[in-house]
């Protein structure tokens, strides 16, 4: 099935087929084949209500690594059982596929083991997942997704795809959480660094005194440009999100590279989608929080410290590389989550309020993409 998007009495519109659809889903998440009698009677309901879309994650388990008696880094032998399930009590069936590319949920770890110089490095010297700036693991991703579109056409699913979603983040959502929404701070990594300096090139276009001039030291040089310290990152001039640029411009630098970096890596593995699939499927991620990354850890979870709250995700998230993305044709839609009404008493609660949405709708339709 071909799969499109374009405009549709003035508005960005899901085609299938070529024929305009409504695009609803049923997020299924990570199912197992051992826990199809659970799902089963879920999807059975849904396809009554004609909701024939099923929003399924894969490639965190598919994606093992080299095994003594396989050299091949993929283990793709549970994904037709997976989407068999649904296809069984749903024979029309179709699939957006929540693709997850983060490290540290890999079975055994075995990724950042085996690429520990890949690996994000933060303030206290904790290692999670791989950084953003590692073009080992770009490129093995780029690799992975080729892989997998080929396996969905060899067992006769591909057709049945209408949608891929590129995640990487602690929950797919482009956020780390122990380095976006906790003090610690973060990428002390040799990739980053290198990636930092060249981004800090181009910036400054090679002018070195204009370089020294916004950073207001005579002393740095584009090779000896560090990421900034915890304690440059962690303070700010003016409450928790306003930096001054005569006294930050290096942190502001820093995060706006880190912004960047975040839009052009789902950039890059969209295209690479894009070019696979010829254009005739949808390609998004989650991306675009803008509007309530004010969020730290005791939002969600028990780590109600004062220390902890004084943190602000809305730079250090990546999210602001969002003006990318919409630029971007090889991005048809951003996924944003619900705005969240958080109410702090004792401990925190959180409410979901299905009314608004943390990201900038009003943008997306503007830049001609869905939400």
């Amino acid at each position: 099935m071909k799969a499109q998007l374009k405009q549709h009495n003035g508005t960005p519109t899901v085609f299938l087929d070529d024929k305009p659809a409504f695009f609803g889903c049923h997020l299924v998440g990570g199912m197992h084949p051992d826990r199809l009698n659970e799902h089963q009677p879920y999807a059975r309901k849904y396809a009554e209500a004609e909701v024939h879309i099923y929003s399924v994650d894969t490639l965190t388990q598919e994606w093992v690594g080299p095994r003594p008696d396989d050299p091949s880094p993929y283990d793709f032998s549970l994904v037709v059982p997976r989407l068999q399930g649904y296809i069984d009590v749903d024979p029309e069936a179709l699939f957006l596929l929540r693709m997850g590319f983060e490290t540290r949920w890999l079975p055994e770890n075995w990724w950042n083991n085996t690429y520990p110089d890949e690996v994000e490095i933060l303030s206290d010297d904790a290692r999670w997942g791989q950084s953003f700036a590692s073009s080992v693991w770009r490129n093995q991703v780029n690799d992975l997704v080729e892989a997998f579109i080929d396996h969905l056409k060899a067992v006769g699913l591909y057709d049945r795809v209408v949608a891929f979603q590129v995640g990487a983040g602690s929950s797919g959502e482009w956020i780390k959480d122990m380095s976006c929404m906790l003090p610690e701070t973060m990428d002390y990594s040799a990739p980053m660094r290198r990636h930092f300096r060249s981004w800090l090139r181009k910036r400054y276009k090679e002018n070195q005194s204009a370089f020294q001039m916004a950073w207001s030291d005579p002393s740095v040089t584009f090779d000896s440009a560090d990421i900034p310290s915890h304690e440059e990152q962690s303070s700010t001039t003016t409450g928790h999100s306003f930096r001054d640029p005569r006294l930050e411009r290096k942190t502001i630098d820093f995060y706006t590279c880190f912004a960047e970096l975040c839009a052009d890596d789902l950039i890059e593995f969209c295209k690479t989608i894009r070019k696979i699939t010829n254009g005739e499927k949808l390609i998004g991620g989650f991306f675009g929080y803008i509007l309530e990354l004010a969020w730290n850890m005791v939002f969600f979870a028990g780590t109600g410290t004062v220390e902890n709250a004084e943190v602000s995700t809305m730079q250090r998230s990546g999210h602001l590389g969002l003006h990318r993305v919409m630029h971007s044709p090889d991005i048809d839609f951003s996924s944003v989550r619900t705005a969240m009404v958080f109410v702090v008493w004792a401990v925190t609660a959180c409410l979901c309020n299905r009314q608004n949405h943390c990201g900038c709708m009003g943008r997306c339709i503007l830049w001609k993409k869905t939400r």
